[in-house]
């Protein structure tokens, strides 16, 4: 560990030791220091943690939208072309299994009225077409999903691609929740030029009202190792220019630049930028890039040095 730390602490030093940009444009992000009076600091809600010494394994993310699992959902369609008569509940009811949804004509001659049921309790999802349309065999007509039970569903093409197996566990992010998921599926994407897998993870402590919500999935790879890490929500900037607001005084913060690492469970590596034990705003650091502009008075530079 020690080998590893020392060239961090070293690059970091050097750092905390380089000079501070003064006088930001109005409007602009602040980059020196950021000195912020009792109220302004009672306003922000700030809160701070230490950078600390921990393990850490790199991790693959993966994306998408959080959707009805395949286990929990079926979708309605007729068997042959049909014209529809009428609909019987309306989008965002309730359903128990068995309820009628939809009354159709097949384009039969003879043929009675046939109906479409809830194969499954759940919530009818989307629009139902209107009364007078033709519809034709196998198109999907209406949506039924147990919210209960919901999923990230995508396709993965990165090079190489994620160790994925069914039954596995990994870590899902919904905003600034982390909730517990595992592989239910994994298979071969079909018809892609490049290697590619479907895949399905289930999410534990999903909502309704998250369906549709943007999904994070972490997906661990290798063993952790000791690396200098802070909470992901400290991190401010774009990729490649990223920064953390280091708490030098009580109401003193200076924006640290940081070269950025493996990530694991909301926690990110500092590979460069700043020392264990040094303190980084967590919540209110994003809203602390344009404090400094009105929080610090003329010809103050809020050194704490």
């Amino acid at each position: 560990m020690t080998s590893r730390l020392l060239p961090l602490l070293l690059a970091a030093g050097a750092l905390a030791g380089e000079g501070h940009a003064h006088g930001p444009q109005p409007g602009a992000a602040q980059v020196g220091p950021v000195v912020l009076g009792p109220e302004a600091l009672g306003n922000l809600g700030l809160r701070t943690v230490r950078a600390e010494v921990r393990p850490l394994a790199r991790e693959v993310e993966l994306s998408g939208p959080l959707r009805p699992s395949s286990a929990a959902r079926a979708v309605l369609a007729p068997a042959v072309a049909a014209r529809v008569l009428e609909a019987r509940v309306l989008p965002g009811s309730r359903l128990a299994a068995g309820d009628a949804v939809l009354v159709l004509q097949p384009l039969v001659a003879g043929a009675g009225k046939v109906t479409l049921a809830a194969p499954l309790a759940g919530t009818l999802l989307g629009q139902l077409p209107p009364a007078g349309t033709v519809v034709q065999a196998g198109q999907a007509l209406a949506e039924v999903a147990d919210l209960a039970d919901l999923a990230v569903r995508g396709r993965a093409m990165s090079q190489p691609l994620p160790p994925l197996a069914p039954g596995q566990p990994v870590v899902v992010r919904l905003g600034d929740r982390a909730l517990k998921g595992e592989v239910r599926a994994v298979s071969p994407a079909p018809d892609t030029p490049l290697p590619a897998m479907d895949y399905e993870i289930r999410v534990a402590g999903a909502m309704p009202s998250d369906l549709g919500a943007a999904a994070r999935v972490g997906v661990r790879v290798g063993q952790p190792a000791p690396a200098i890490a802070v909470p992901l929500a400290a991190v401010v900037g774009e990729p490649g220019r990223e920064a953390v607001f280091v708490q030098t005084e009580p109401r003193t913060f200076e924006r640290r630049a940081v070269a950025l690492g493996h990530r694991e469970a909301g926690w990110v590596e500092i590979v460069r930028g700043i020392l264990p034990g040094e303190t980084v705003v967590t919540r209110g650091a994003y809203q602390l890039q344009f404090a400094g502009a009105a929080a610090a008075p003329a010809g103050d530079h809020g050194h704490g040095h």
